[in-house]
């Protein structure tokens, strides 16, 4: 694909963007992809209507033209291989849950891979979200800059082995019926790591994703094994923070439940 105009989603700037893999190339995103239209699917009047709409073919992996070419080489040469060591890593530990074995402590650069995810989530959002929040811009650009304030909090879980998607949501909203609590957040689930990026320090639909903030406080290059409690949850739909199971998914069909209730699981303790 060639480059394309426009305005880089980190830096601000304006010029010939990069097609950003989102996940990187290398974190198991080499291959073709299908992506379904969202219309369709939310007009489907059957849960085998809905897995069977039509899907556009991606031969480059998921990702889309988001990134100057700058900022594409340096935060992939900087933070790309740590990331890669994270998700290999995670890929190990959702086998070894697979067959009732417990998962392993993560050895990992922490500083690196929460800038990662911060990269990708700055292609998910679009370039609002780094324009809103200056402290992100220069989180991703300085090497050394630690810290995430309380309001912004990366969370990640396990993809389930019974997942049958991946999905990217920009900034997104659910709103309880019962008391008026407003959730805002963005979402990126890809085999094996999912991540929900929580905006505005509010609870979110579904608490069992953990909290992922304490990676920016390691230095950059500092190496640390960490055990990460990540829960393994279902992803088959495209609504964000959805972590129905199939079965469930059908039966919400057959109910005229799409979209869930409020009630998706226990809340992760503090």
């Amino acid at each position: 694909m060639a480059d394309q105009l426009g305005t880089c989603c980190i830096c601000g700037n304006i010029g010939k963007l990069s097609f950003e893999h989102v996940p990187p190339k290398r974190a198991f995103n080499d291959r073709p992809i299908f992506n379904a239209d969202i219309h369709a699917v939310l007009s489907a009047k059957s849960y085998d209507e809905m897995t069977g709409v039509r899907r556009s073919r991606s031969p480059k992996g998921a990702g889309r033209h988001t990134l100057c070419i700058p900022c594409n080489n340096n935060t992939g040469s900087w933070y790309g291989p740590s990331y890669i060591d994270w998700v290999q890593q995670g890929a190990r530990n959702l086998e070894l849950t697979v067959q009732g074995r417990p998962s392993q402590p993560f050895t990992i650069q922490p500083l690196a891979v929460i800038k990662m995810i911060m990269t990708m989530f700055s292609s998910v959002c679009g370039q609002d979200l780094f324009a809103g929040e200056p402290w992100l811009r220069k989180f991703v650009l300085d090497k050394s800059a630690k810290g995430l304030p309380k309001t912004i909090v990366p969370l990640g879980y396990l993809l389930s082995e019974r997942s049958t998607a991946f999905r990217q949501s920009g900034v997104s909203g659910t709103i309880s019926t019962t008391n008026n609590d407003m959730s805002v957040f963005s979402e990126l689930a890809f085999f094996p790591l999912g991540y929900i990026l929580s905006l505005g320090g509010n609870k979110l639909p579904d608490e069992r994703p953990v909290s992922l903030s304490s990676f920016a406080g390691y230095d950059f290059g500092e190496t640390a094994e960490l055990h990460i409690p990540l829960p393994k949850l279902e992803v088959n739909s495209i609504l964000p923070a959805d972590f129905r199971s199939d079965e469930q998914m059908r039966s919400a069909f057959s109910t005229n439940s799409l979209v869930p209730t409020e009630d998706r699981g226990p809340r992760h303790p503090e």
